[in-house]
């Protein structure tokens, strides 16, 4: 609404949307993910424990994908279909040259890569597009996305305390939650 009707409040609507799902992310990102990843056993069993390698990268690139929702919701209030279905189609083609690429020399975690540049490649286009249409630089695009970019931080230290915090599950969950 706010493209059609005061269109030269876009720029502070759209920093101020980056902050707030900054923060919201942000919180996903440095509380929730390092806590539910470390109750993997509680809740699936010890013979998932393996799995807790793979959901960190795909629990940080989904708060990331999370994130940056505001940019896909701006280009598409621009009515710009067609840059949203390049930008899908490219980031396709992503996803499927790295999956035939690593999967069969990396097993999973070849997947876990395809999945994470795949789910992320359309938004550098859609990103580029928007900032240039709004005159917004990269350092404010950058400074309204900083909490998450702490978290991500605090997220990594939260998630290594508890994986030296031994091997009861509910230590680990609970040095995870508490960084």
């Amino acid at each position: 609404g706010i493209i059609a009707t005061a269109p030269k409040r876009a720029a502070t609507a759209f920093l101020r949307s980056m902050r707030f799902t900054s923060a919201a992310s942000g919180v996903l990102t440095a509380m929730a993910l390092p806590l539910l990843t470390m109750l993997i056993p509680v809740v699936y069993g010890h013979r998932y424990q393996a799995t807790t390698d793979l959901i960190i990268p795909l629990g940080i690139a989904s708060c990331l994908a999370s994130l940056l929702n505001p940019i896909g919701t701006f280009v598409n209030a621009r009515r710009r279909s067609d840059l949203i279905l390049k930008a899908n189609v490219m980031a396709l083609g992503v996803d499927a040259i790295l999956a035939f690429a690593l999967i069969p020399v990396i097993g999973v975690w070849g997947a876990v890569v395809a999945n994470i540049f795949g789910s992320l490649a359309h938004l550098p286009i859609l990103l580029a597009f928007e900032m240039r249409t709004q005159g917004t630089t990269v350092r404010e695009f950058l400074r309204s996305v900083r909490a998450w970019l702490i978290a991500l931080v605090a997220a990594g230290l939260a998630v290594s305390g508890a994986l030296l915090a031994g091997q009861n599950t509910w230590l680990r969950a609970g040095v995870g939650l508490s960084v």
